[in-house]
């Protein structure tokens, strides 16, 4: 069983994977729309989502729920709230929300977050 420290560790250590996964999505949208790959734009696109992340991760880790789903249901977990939270935000902040951009949102970091979370299920030590 993990102990409480190498848990908060294993968290935190896959919350920083998954913000490369937001900033993966940010860079890769930034350059499908020819908007160009500064670090500037790049966070300027990633931040509402990174955001989003940080939330989705605290609630998780306030209710324990990070370290006992599967790998599957913490990707879910984590993206739902993350994209809901970054089109909020931008919406608040005068960027577009389009549908398509929503769906497109929700599907890449659905998988990014899944193939991140799988793979440290692999990694994970099991006693």
């Amino acid at each position: 069983m993990l102990t409480t420290p190498s848990l908060a560790r294993s968290v935190l250590t896959g919350l920083g994977v998954d913000a490369v996964v937001v900033i993966a999505f940010a860079a890769a949208g930034r350059s499908n729309h020819a908007e160009g790959l500064s670090i500037l734009g790049i966070a300027d696109t990633a931040w509402p989502f990174l955001i989003g992340l940080a939330l989705a991760g605290w609630l998780g880790v306030v209710r324990g729920s990070l370290s006992v789903r599967t790998w599957w249901q913490q990707a879910i977990g984590l993206a739902l709230p993350t994209v809901a939270v970054g089109m909020i935000l931008r919406l608040l902040t005068g960027d577009g929300a389009a549908l398509a951009f929503v769906a497109v949102a929700t599907l890449t970091l659905t998988a990014g977050f899944a193939l991140s979370h799988l793979a440290a299920s692999y990694l994970r030590p099991t006693a």
